[in-house]
């Protein structure tokens, strides 16, 4: 009885190593997958190419300072909300838009944000929460579909849900990246040449709403195009 409990004690050991080892390799694998979607989408936000995203951003920011990390934190969770939306919408081929018109769109986002904040006084106090985070999340939705453009020519059709959520966390942490230095860059300029808050957002906005609208035009005659 001994002797046969001993292969069979010995077959359990190998099954409880096998099971652990395909338990190990899988976890691996889904980490190494995570990673793989993450770092897009850090590197998109953080590229060259999404050089639009990051004014819109630098816009919303504009009239912020870290003693107001609060509201910021709102207004960027809105634009989160908006563009997860329809990213997820556009990815999954539930709603999509022209890309032509969505890239116009993007740019006509960012001047009227530009707008808004030169309508802000020294201590932005005229800024209603309420009204931006509904402006955000809007905008946000547009800034979705451009993401969308981007993931959906990586994807599988039967591969969608897991690249879609790792992607998207990538965005969100390039977007505070962004944010962050976005904020300690302004932060130095107001105390290195004595700046008041509306003196700066005056010269950000405007600076980006001129940019913002030459890049708004091209885009436009591009929609007739495709």
């Amino acid at each position: 009885e001994h002797k046969n409990s001993s292969p069979n004690s010995i077959g359990n050991i190998k099954k409880i190593i096998l099971y652990l080892l395909y338990f190990i390799l899988t976890k691996i694998t889904i980490l190494h997958n995570f990673y793989i979607w993450f770092s897009t989408g850090i590197s998109h936000i953080i590229n060259w190419e999404a050089y639009d995203h990051v004014l819109f951003l630098f816009a919303l920011c504009s009239i912020y300072t870290f003693r107001q990390w609060r509201k910021l934190l709102l207004l960027v969770t809105a634009f989160t909300i908006g563009h997860s939306l329809t990213l997820a919408l556009s990815v999954l081929h539930v709603f999509t838009l022209h890309m032509p018109l969505v890239e116009f769109l993007i740019a006509v986002t960012i001047v009227i944000t530009c707008l808004y904040n030169l309508q802000v006084n020294n201590d932005g106090a005229d800024r209603k929460t309420t009204t931006s985070f509904w402006m955000a999340a809007f905008f946000g939705l547009i800034h979705g579909l451009g993401f969308a453009s981007v993931l959906k020519e990586m994807l599988f059709d039967d591969h969608i849900y897991f690249p879609l959520f790792a992607f998207n966390v990538g965005l969100e942490a390039g977007q505070l990246v962004v944010v962050l230095l976005l904020l300690t860059v302004m932060h130095l300029f107001r105390n290195l040449f004595h700046l008041k808050p509306y003196s700066l957002n005056f010269f950000i906005s405007t600076s980006i709403a001129v940019v913002a609208f030459v890049v708004a035009v091209n885009r436009f005659t591009l929609i007739f195009h495709h």
